[in-house]
């Protein structure tokens, strides 16, 4: 075989391997995991005041604070959990962004009050009863929620994953008065999942 048949097939062959080996360059977009950012769960957060509740604790608080309106005291922070899920075993620890938890507590320290009382939740344009009873306010009177993030139709994932505001309201009810804790937030994406900011804790009455 002459030299001019090599030169033929070498060309030959090299075309073929720098065709059959070349990539495509990538064009899939980075998609942020949908669960809460373990990197702002590790930075340290410090409550100013003690727990209105002191059975709660949580090494991984991630912001929030304590507030007073009139007779009531409040508190709402945003916490960490991997123990909250979409699909966990209890029904309280259901959480629509994995691993992020709310701990709400108020507690009465006005005269006492007859009548019906109950405990409201709201998001977005969605309200309901979380709980009531029908035995008034006394001095000390109290309650709290320590679990997951669950809204009707999972209105709070998709409000994450938009990068809409986010706003809790918690409403206590009575025949005489009606206040209101107000916890609200964003969520950006970031390399590992969705990370809180500007928490900010607030009263209307």
């Amino acid at each position: 075989m002459d030299r001019k048949c090599y030169a033929i097939i070498f060309a030959l062959t090299t075309a073929f391997l720098f065709t059959g080996c070349g990539r495509e360059p990538s064009t899939k977009s980075f998609e942020t995991p949908r669960e809460i950012s373990y990197e702002a769960c590790s930075a340290s957060f410090s409550p100013s005041l003690p727990f209105l509740d002191a059975s709660f604790s949580s090494d991984s608080i991630l912001g929030g604070g304590r507030t007073q309106a009139g007779d009531f005291e409040f508190e709402a922070y945003l916490f960490c959990d991997k123990s909250l899920s979409p699909k966990p075993a209890r029904l309280q620890d259901v959480s629509e962004l994995p691993g992020l938890g709310i701990h709400t507590a108020w507690l009465y320290n006005g005269p006492k009050q007859q009548g019906d009382i109950k405990e409201l939740w709201s998001f977005g344009s969605r309200q309901s009863v979380r709980t009531g009873w029908d035995g008034g306010l006394t001095r000390g009177s109290m309650g709290t929620y320590t679990g997951g993030i669950r809204t009707p139709a999972g209105g709070f994932l998709s409000s994450v994953i938009s990068g809409s505001p986010l706003r809790f309201i918690m409403t206590i009810q009575s025949e005489t008065t009606e206040v209101s804790v107000i916890i609200s937030f964003e969520m950006v994406p970031v390399s590992d999942g969705f990370a809180p900011k500007n928490i900010d804790v607030e009263v209307s009455s």
